[in-house]
Parts: structure tokens; sequence; C-alpha cells
């Protein structure tokens, strides 16, 4: 079996065992004794699947319980093509709100001074905006790799909040709270040094724990705002507490956390996957999702991880994935009735040369044949890029 490296912390989850690599003897094996107890196997990659072909389908059927769930409240009405419409306005949209944020970072930044009113401007845009503008802009933020992490994921958790409010059917005084929830919830790491936070090699064990230290410092320095909502500053100090009490800093367990700040955990491990940070590069919002999905019940509680990942779907629109006769498309709307095969736009032929685009809806086909995604791709390992699409 192939063992990947889903690219969470280490010092977070010492349980994981994160080296990447081919487990092929005994030697191996034994580098995942204890005090590991999880690793993520990659069913495509390793001679044993291939030859347990029962075994695969057992792994991958752990998404039944949502894939099958039935009914839908979630996004996936909209298509691509509905997306790519608002993309070019979603583009200059980004592009204004993420310098509105460096202007409120800046303050955070240099004199810990908090703008909340300028956070709330800048929350009741995403707020008030139509449903195919807030996807769009969501699809724009992962094709914006050249913009600072530090600036770019803490609006994206923003949109994501507003996005999960939504579909959790909260109107939009609630859907502000989680969109400035989003903007404020690593506040406290404008207090840890740079060389911490931008250290590319394992964290000492004294590091570490200054990092930690960030969700205390974010609640002294929200609390000081009387107008900053209760539930904002419950989120900076909760978003790192784990379902399973394991997390941090105090340790809360299930009902214990904050509602909003459990939602907003899932979201921020989310976006942080799919980002190039210092220490991993983005994986694929695919892979993001299934990380998300082992962590339920552990990291995340459950229903509000399965909300999050009906809403998205397993693969997100706009994922490129790879297909078993080697074509590669572009994911364009999901399907309802089974997350696993949504419709696709066929873009490269096996032979890696773009062909006559056409659209198929994996639900009419063989889930064993050639249309059977085997794997996805990043825009950095594939020539297909979204914006290309846009007619």
């Amino acid at each position: 079996m192939y063992i990947a490296n889903p690219g969470l912390s280490g010092q977070s989850n010492p349980h994981v065992y994160l080296c990447e690599g081919l487990l092929s003897d005994e030697a191996s094996i034994e580098k995942i004794a204890p005090p590991y107890c999880d690793a993520y196997i990659d069913t495509e990659q390793g001679a044993y699947f291939n030859e347990h072909p029962e075994e695969k389908a057992n792994f991958e059927s752990l998404f039944n319980s949502i894939v099958f769930s039935g009914g839908r409240d979630d996004n996936g009405e909209h298509s691509l093509d509905d997306i790519l419409e608002n993309l070019k306005a979603a583009d200059a949209n980004y592009s204004e709100m993420l310098e509105q944020y460096k202007a409120i970072a800046r303050k955070m930044y240099g004199a810990q001074t908090v703008d909340v009113a300028a956070c709330e401007k800048l929350t009741e845009s995403l707020v008030v905006s139509e449903e195919k503008m807030l996807l769009a802009l969501l699809l724009v933020s992962r094709m914006r790799t050249s913009d600072p992490y530090a600036y770019t994921h803490s609006l994206n958790v923003s949109m994501l909040g507003v996005m999960a409010a939504r579909a959790l059917g909260y109107g939009q005084d609630t859907q502000l709270v989680f969109g400035m929830s989003g903007i404020f919830h690593d506040i406290g790491k404008t207090l840890i040094p740079d060389r911490i936070l931008r250290k590319s090699s394992r964290l000492t064990t004294a590091e570490f724990e200054e990092i930690k230290r960030h969700p205390v410092y974010a609640r002294k320095l929200l609390s000081q705002h009387r107008d900053m909502p209760e539930d904002v500053v419950h989120v900076a100090h909760e978003h790192h507490e784990h379902h399973d009490g394991s997390g941090y800093p105090r340790g809360l367990k299930g009902p214990e956390i904050n509602r909003v700040a459990a939602a907003i955990s899932v979201l921020d491990t989310y976006d942080a996957l799919r980002s190039d940070r210092y220490y991993k590069e983005a994986v694929s919002s695919h892979k993001a999702i299934c990380v998300v999905y082992s962590l339920r019940g552990k990291s995340f509680d459950p229903q509000l991880a399965d909300k999050f990942i009906k809403t998205v779907g397993i693969y997100p629109v706009g994922t490129i994935v790879k297909l078993e006769s080697g074509m590669k498309g572009i994911v364009t709307r999901q399907n309802g009735d089974n997350l696993l095969r949504p419709h696709i736009r066929l873009i490269l032929d096996g032979n890696n040369r773009y062909c006559e685009r056409r659209d198929v809806n994996l639900l009419d086909e063989d889930s064993k044949g050639p249309y059977a995604i085997k794997d996805t791709l990043t825009n950095k390992e594939c020539r297909i890029h979204v914006s290309s699409l846009m007619s």
C-alpha cells in the first residue's frame, strides 16, 4: 500500500503518520508503529489494491453514508457554466476584497488595532452576494496561487463561512457572524513571531507551544472591542478545539465547543489543505474533502463535516479529474443521487492532447469502466485551467 501525506500539521496531529511512500516490506511497516494510529492510504497507488479490488471498494465505500443519503439542499444545482458567467466580475471583486482585507490586516499586525467596522463592511458584501457570485468567488480563490497565504486564507474562510451559514439555513445576521469569524479566526497569530509562522521545517516543542497560544491571544485582543460579536470571539478562541477533546487551548469536547467555532474549524482545515503553505504544497479540493471526512468524529463534529461535504460535493465543481482511460476533464455539476459520479467536461485525451470538448454524466457510465475517476489533479499538475473554459 501507498501512504499519502494529506498536508496536516504533524504537531496538531501527532497520531497521524505523515511520511509519504510505499509500504513494501516489514521494515517500512514498522515505521508506523505507535504512537501513530492513523495513516492515509492512496488506493490508486501501490500494487495491493490491484490485487484486492474488493478491498479498494470497501475503502472507497466509506463515503456512502453521505454519498447516497438522498435529498439535497446544497449548491449542486449550479453548474460550472453558471459560475463562469460571473468569473470575470468575481476575479475583480476578489482583488478588491483582498486589498480591503490587507488594509485591515496591516492595522492588526502593526498597531494591534481591530477595525470592526471595516470588517463588517467587507463581510456584508459577501452576505448580500448572489449564490452564483459567491461560488464564483470561491472558484477564483482556488485559481489565485500567487497571493500571500496569510491574507488569502482568512478571506477564503470568510467566504466559506458565509456559504456554510447559508447551507445550514441561517439568515443574514448569522451569515455575517460566520463571515467575520473567518476574517478574525487567526488574529492571534499577529502576536506570533514571523520566524515561527514562516518556518518550513518541523517546529520545535517550544515553537509549537507558542503557536498554541494564538487562540488565547485572539480572545484577549477581540474581547477589548464591545461591538465585536460574542460568537466571533469564541471562534478565534476555540477553532482549534477538537470534537473528541484532543484540541487546544482548553481541550473542550463535543457540545462544549461553540457551534460557529466547530463549523469554522472544518472550513479552516479545508482551505489550508488546498492552499500552498510554507511547509506543504496544496492538495486538490477532492483530497482536502477526503481529509475532512476522515477527521469527522475526531477533530470535527460529524454532522457539520457531513453537511459541508454535501454542500461542496465529493468532487467540487471545478475539480480536475483523471479518468481510467487517461482522459482528463473538469467537474461541471454534482449528481445529487451519487456525489462520487458527477458531470464532467472532457478536455484532454489519453495522450494529454486537447480534444473536442464533450460533457459526460458519469452516472450514465459504467462505474468501473473507462469513465471512472482515477485521480484528481491540481492546476499545477495539469494544463487545464478553468478560465480557459470561458466562452
